[in-house]
């Protein structure tokens, strides 16, 4: 597909992602998941994964990385554990 003059591969994966933007994606995800947990004074709640990651994608677009929703999706719940568990560690309640 071409979309301003640039050739956007659609079925592209999270392994194809260079690791600097693995790890900068993740990194927003965690920002986004630790803003949530402050401003709520709370672990997010399932309910509150959309908020995140419209936000991190909204990130994504920004910066011009092309990588389907799912894809982003698959990742983000496969990091939840270790978000929550990071947070606990930095506020224990």
């Amino acid at each position: 597909m071409l979309v301003d003059g640039q050739f956007l591969q659609i079925n592209k994966r999270w392994d194809q992602l260079s690791m600097k933007q693995r790890e900068l994606i993740t990194g927003w995800m965690r920002e986004e998941y630790f803003r949530v947990a402050t401003e709520g004074g709370r672990v997010p709640y399932i309910g509150d994964k959309e908020d995140i990651l419209d936000r991190v994608q909204a990130r994504i677009d920004e910066r011009g990385i092309w990588i389907p929703a799912g894809e982003v999706r698959k990742h983000y719940e496969s990091r939840i554990a270790r978000f929550r568990k990071s947070l606990l560690k930095l506020h224990p309640e």
